[in-house]
């Protein structure tokens, strides 16, 4: 029998083309649960399997899947971010443990993100924020996570930070750890130590 306190049910939720799909997609990926990572633009989505939604490139309804990871087993509810189909997301979250609440560096909060925050302050949902797409043209992390201080009813931390925007987006400062991790396309992701933290802290924060 299955511990249940080894069990994770996680809603994605978030406005619109904010990439929680591709979001998705990359944890199965990564927790070897798919193996090829697919994309939603090419119809090759794991998550967005259903002919209509291959055809307009966005959620209609919720989908799931699961992996498992440090013997954990997560059950991912990939919900729709369209005004359309918000139902489907209510209705996810009312039967989730936790929610990963995404948020594109470009388009920033939107009505939708508004919606969705303030359902998840109201059933006092555990939730971590994933600000994404910080390679996109005109991504703003600082910008971003001051219109979520401004505009939603989140007690924010920040855990992570990025190493640079746009072209020059480069990987992540971790915080919790003093670690970051660049990108390098050939050979991976590479470990840095924390010496090399307040540097790359500073170029964080510079635009490439």
């Amino acid at each position: 029998m299955q511990d249940i306190n080894m069990i994770r049910n996680v809603a994605i939720i978030g406005h619109g083309h904010c990439g929680k799909s591709s979001l998705a997609e990359a944890m199965l990926y990564t927790a070897g649960k798919i193996k090829r990572q697919g994309k939603v633009d090419e119809g090759t989505s794991t998550m967005d399997f259903d002919e209509e939604e291959i055809r307009r490139k966005l959620s209609i309804s919720s989908s799931f899947h699961n992996y498992t990871w440090k013997r954990h087993e997560t059950f991912l509810i990939d919900t729709p971010g369209d005004d359309n189909f918000l139902n489907e997301t209510y209705q996810a979250v009312q039967i989730t443990d936790s929610v990963i609440f995404v948020i594109g560096a470009v388009l920033g909060v939107k009505g939708q993100t508004i919606k969705f925050a303030n359902f998840i302050a109201e059933n006092k949902l555990p939730c971590l924020l994933f600000i994404n797409k910080m390679d996109r043209e005109r991504a703003n992390f600082q910008k971003t996570l001051d219109e979520i201080k401004a505009l939603l009813p989140i007690n924010l931390v920040v855990l992570q930070i990025p190493i640079g925007a746009e072209e020059g987006f480069r990987g992540l400062i971790d915080i919790v750890s003093q670690t970051a991790y660049l990108f390098d396309s050939v050979t991976g992701t590479k470990k840095l130590t924390s010496r090399k933290i307040l540097l790359l802290r500073l170029l964080s924060t510079m635009k490439n």
